[in-house]
């Protein structure tokens, strides 16, 4: 959906703050973030922001991922001096790292098919709901989910 338009966000005025001309969201993938983000983002730009507009700003990236489904990923801002304008923001996306099946089936086609998310890619939640949604709607199926941390 559109979920960033309803984030119109009122910066504080802060004794101190930085002038911020451009804001870099790094994550491995850039045309998702931007996607998913860019909109936020871009209204922290020709601002002059302090701690808490930048809180403000790392806080509502961090629940448009959540709201959106990504809730394994995380925004972190590393420490930086701002002097160039330009505050850069990191986001470290969630994978999933191992789907395994609590019986022995694993090699069923139906059970595989019935899940849109697979290894390696970045965790939705929404993808995974669906995965349940379908495992339910095969015959004799109890399925439940379990999200844990993996390795990384």
């Amino acid at each position: 959906g559109t979920g960033s338009q309803k984030y119109k966000l009122a910066f504080p005025l802060e004794a101190t703050c930085r002038y911020i001309n451009h804001v870099e969201i790094i994550s491995a993938d850039h045309k998702l973030t931007r996607g998913l983000l860019g909109n936020i983002a871009r209204q922290a730009e020709k601002k002059c922001l302090g701690i808490e507009g930048i809180r403000l700003l790392t806080t509502t990236l961090q629940n448009e991922l959540i709201a959106r489904g990504y809730i394994t990923s995380l925004i972190d801002v590393p420490s930086q001096s701002l002097n160039d304008g330009i505050l850069s923001i990191t986001l470290s996306y969630g994978y999933i790292g191992n789907i395994s099946w609590a019986s022995g089936n694993s090699a069923t086609t139906s059970l595989w098919n019935a899940i849109p998310a697979k290894t390696g890619d970045i965790l939705k939640l929404t993808e995974l709901e669906q995965g349940m949604a379908n495992l339910q709607r095969l015959p004799g199926s109890s399925a439940q989910m379990k999200i844990m941390p993996g390795k990384n």
